[in-house]
């Protein structure tokens, strides 16, 4: 398909020279060959149809491709992907097709996830960030980028809370010089009651 070898602005160009009939068409081939790309485990490739598709949504009227809903695999996609032992994690947010790459731009990801106001999405983020061998930095990393993102405007109250109690947990837990299993343990846990892993880490630690 020549347009994954096109610049955004190619692509734009070249749809907004179709008439209706061919748009439909092309965004409906486009839709397919992400199908396939999914199955076969193709992110590479993946990733540059999700690119041509937010353009040609872009391109398009709403009502045009709204009939194609059923067949987008990238709205609201959820995908696990498991290469040389590391796992990589692709998704998107609400009715667009762009698809966020989690080890690609994690920033960018855990970001866009936060403003979305998906705590179950951010949490699952978290899960997969913190590695199974946790050190100080990925701590320091994480707690850096949830408190920046906790300024962003629009949040949700429970966003707010989930945010605040992993915020402090993680400080916390980058203040803790010794007993890194217990560390573990505590950082991957989904649900954060600070006061609570506060007190329970003393205790192991003692």
């Amino acid at each position: 398909m020549k347009l994954l070898s096109w610049t955004s602005v190619q692509v734009q160009e070249h749809c907004e020279s179709l008439d209706n009939k061919e748009k439909q068409e092309l965004y409906r081939q486009v839709l397919k060959k992400a199908k396939d790309a999914i199955e076969s485990n193709d992110i590479s490739q993946l990733k540059k149809l999700s690119e041509v598709t937010v353009v040609m949504e872009e391109v398009c009227e709403k009502e045009l491709i709204k009939s194609c809903d059923d067949e987008n695999p990238l709205r609201e996609a959820n995908i696990v992907v498991e290469n040389k032992g590391l796992t990589n994690y692709l998704f998107s947010l609400g009715g667009s097709s762009k698809l966020y790459d989690l080890r690609e731009n994690k920033e960018e990801a855990l970001y866009q996830a936060i403003k979305s106001n998906d705590v179950e999405l951010v949490k699952h983020l978290l899960t997969i960030l913190l590695p199974e061998k946790i050190n100080k930095m990925d701590l320091d990393y994480l707690h850096e980028k949830l408190s920046k993102a906790y300024e962003e405007p629009n949040l949700s109250e429970d966003m707010k809370i989930y945010l605040e109690n992993k915020i402090r947990l993680y400080g916390f837990l980058c203040g803790c010089k010794n007993n890194i299993g217990a560390i573990e343990l505590f950082a991957n846990r989904p649900e954060a009651d600070y006061e609570i892993d506060r007190l329970l880490l003393f205790v192991i630690m003692d």
